[in-house]
């Protein structure tokens, strides 16, 4: 009974290695080393935007005595060449405080033929499992938190192109940080007024003449009953290329764009584990092509939001740089 025993005990151990060693291999087994990845999110077939959003909620929407915010990811992806691509893929693996998560998006996408833009690829908190949040939590009077706030995050594409009628297997891998805001200053940001339409609409931010992009930014107050809580609805609504300025022959090979709203009612039981400046949007990669988006960071209207600042960093192909450092009131926002 003992020898039987001794087996017993040997067969799990052996497949509780087996197990481990599998889970391992599953996680790592994700593309090339991160130290592969480079900060190029592009190749010869597909550009890439990855765009993060966080998401506030006030302690009335968590039911807790703390807030909370959770970061979804979307992909705008255009094919920049002649080939159709099948089975697009994206695998992420966010670096945070509490170690490194991995996550999928869920479908397959194609581009094809005159369809040359996709932006439908999401990884959302609710689809993958929390897998990017910062929230604050009691157990038995005993506060935690748990910062799974993005510190770098890894992109690999995966894709088919066919060449010949038959599909050829190629990825894309990059990287980037996404930056600790409570290390951002803004002081020497500038303001910059809303361009306003006749009817009352509101258009672009106002652009400097030499600039290379144009943005339209909106709030849009959200409808809701009386019994709940207030929110507007705070959209990028798109990034346009400034051709005019674009010397010639060149493109848009890096961007990044950060949003960041100030609230000035921060909540005092929370702010040891929240930053006053909740960034709403940052959009980094390649910009071959306009981007257009209804996606939404929304904040309860008891936050107090009297500023919204904007750091636009850009790169053209011919290595020439920009950075463009500036705020717009809320007051000024309309909803078209």
């Amino acid at each position: 009974m003992n020898r039987i025993f001794k087996i017993l005990i040997l067969i799990v151990y052996t497949f509780a290695i087996f197990a481990v060693a599998f889970i391992i291999v599953s996680l790592t087994n994700k593309g090339p080393a991160f130290s592969e990845y480079s900060d190029k999110a592009s190749d010869e077939n597909i550009a890439v935007v990855t765009q993060v959003v966080e998401k506030r909620k006030n302690n009335k929407q968590t039911k807790t005595d703390y807030e909370e915010s959770v970061y979804d990811l979307y992909f705008f992806i255009k094919k920049t060449s002649t080939l159709d691509l099948n089975d697009i893929f994206v695998y992420v693996a966010v670096e945070t405080e509490d170690g490194i998560r991995y996550v999928q998006s869920t479908s397959g996408k194609e581009l094809k033929g005159s369809t040359t833009i996709t932006s439908t690829i999401s990884i959302t908190n609710s689809s993958a499992g929390d897998f990017a949040v910062n929230e604050v939590t009691t157990e038995d009077d005993v506060v935690k938190h748990i910062n799974k706030i993005p510190q770098t995050v890894y992109v690999r594409v995966s894709y088919d192109k066919v060449v010949d009628k038959q599909d050829v297997a190629c990825e894309l891998n990059y990287k980037f940080d996404y930056d600790d805001v409570t290390k951002e200053t803004f002081d020497d940001y500038e303001q910059r007024n809303i361009v306003v339409s006749g009817s009352g609409v509101t258009q672009n931010i106002e652009r400097k003449n030499n600039e290379f992009i144009s943005i339209k930014f909106l709030k849009v107050p959200v409808e809701t009953s009386s019994n709940e809580i207030k929110y507007s609805d705070y959209r990028l609504v798109n990034v346009k290329k400034a051709l005019n300025t674009l010397p010639e022959g060149t493109i848009i090979s890096k961007l990044k764009i950060e949003v960041f709203a100030e609230i000035t009612n921060e909540s005092i039981l929370t702010k040891e584990y929240f930053s006053k400046y909740v960034k709403l949007f940052v959009y980094e990669g390649a910009l071959p092509a306009d981007i257009s988006s209804s996606r939404t960071s929304s904040l309860a209207d008891e936050y107090k939001v009297e500023k919204i600042y904007f750091n636009v960093e850009i790169e053209l192909s011919d290595g020439e740089t920009a950075n463009y450092k500036y705020y717009v009131l809320t007051k000024d926002l309309l909803a078209s």
